[in-house]
């Protein structure tokens, strides 16, 4: 059953990140959200010795969103393969981060991304949870 819960885990986490990469390869860049970007865009200033934009970082942390999750779903599917003694800890804590991205996924974002990592915390907090 830990295996099965496991495994339905990295699946929502992997649905999610290619939610994400969608998303992420496809702004709306036309109107009002079009203009933002733009503004984003022109908006340079010193990060540390690089010039960077608002857009740069906007750009990299929807990028390392990514790659997070597509992480997370390799680490849960592997774990569905291990012992539940030895994948406890990890995903404990791994349960946690899903919920902490199901919860900023609700506030700033949409349901999709919120109901996606919240799946994933519940399978993995089960697993995490069961005797053997």
């Amino acid at each position: 059953m830990s295996r099965l819960l496991l495994r339905a885990a990295a699946v929502f986490t992997a649905l999610f990140a290619l939610g994400h990469s969608m998303g992420y390869s496809h702004p709306r860049l036309d109107g009002r959200p079009g203009a933002v970007a733009a503004a984003m865009k022109a908006v340079h200033f010193d990060a540390f010795g690089a010039q960077r934009s608002y857009w740069d970082f906007y750009d990299g942390y929807g990028f390392l969103i990514i790659l997070v999750a597509v992480y997370l779903a390799v680490v849960l599917w592997l774990l569905s393969s291990q012992t539940l003694a030895t994948a406890r800890p990890i995903l404990w804590a791994t349960a946690a981060l899903q919920l902490g991205f199901a919860v900023v996924g609700f506030r700033s974002f949409f349901w999709a991304p919120g109901a996606l990592n919240a799946l994933s915390a519940v399978c993995a907090a089960v697993a995490a949870s069961r005797r053997t």
